[in-house]
């Protein structure tokens, strides 16, 4: 029996298309829309998949990926590990996106890291790299300090120039 070009085009077409339906379904079925990301796992979700000496605790030397990349700014309490309650919810906001930069720090991870005694303000010997250079500019009340409000108002002021 001879099967002519129409059926044999049409044969081909049914058999890949129900390849790439059978290889969709193996990948996990349906992708977010474009746009859209992925529901954030939970932390009993991460817990199981982390957590290796399964204390129930996330360490920094557990962690992979966004949450190693963070751990100083999500871990809070400052005790070494990451807890539910310190864990962030859903996606970061608008403004903490647009503060980061390519290397996923923030004004605010920036800030934490120099102020060494805590104190909520950056003196001059507290400052490092690019903020030590640029101390007298981001200082802009002249106090001899630079609170989180002034870095930020001087950060834009200095994007804004260039």
């Amino acid at each position: 029996m001879k099967i002519n070009s129409k059926k044999y085009t049409f044969l081909i077409v049914l058999v890949l298309g129900m390849m790439s339906i059978s290889y969709a379904q193996q990948r996990g079925g349906q992708r977010p829309e474009r746009g859209q990301r992925p529901t954030p796992p939970s932390f009993e979700e991460l817990l199981e998949k982390m957590d290796a000496n399964d204390d129930g605790k996330l360490a920094k030397d557990e962690v992979e990926g966004p949450l190693a990349r963070d751990f100083k700014r999500i871990d809070t309490n400052e005790d070494g590990f990451i807890s539910e309650d310190e864990l962030p919810k859903g996606k970061p906001d608008r403004k903490r996106r647009k503060a980061n930069n390519k290397d996923g720090l923030t004004l605010t991870s920036v800030f934490k890291d120099m102020d060494s005694n805590e104190d909520k303000k950056i003196a001059k010997e507290e400052a490092k790299g690019i903020i030590a250079k640029r101390f007298d500019e981001l200082d802009l009340d002249n106090d001899g300090y630079i609170s989180k409000v002034e870095m930020s108002k001087a950060l834009k002021k200095i994007n804004k120039n260039n």
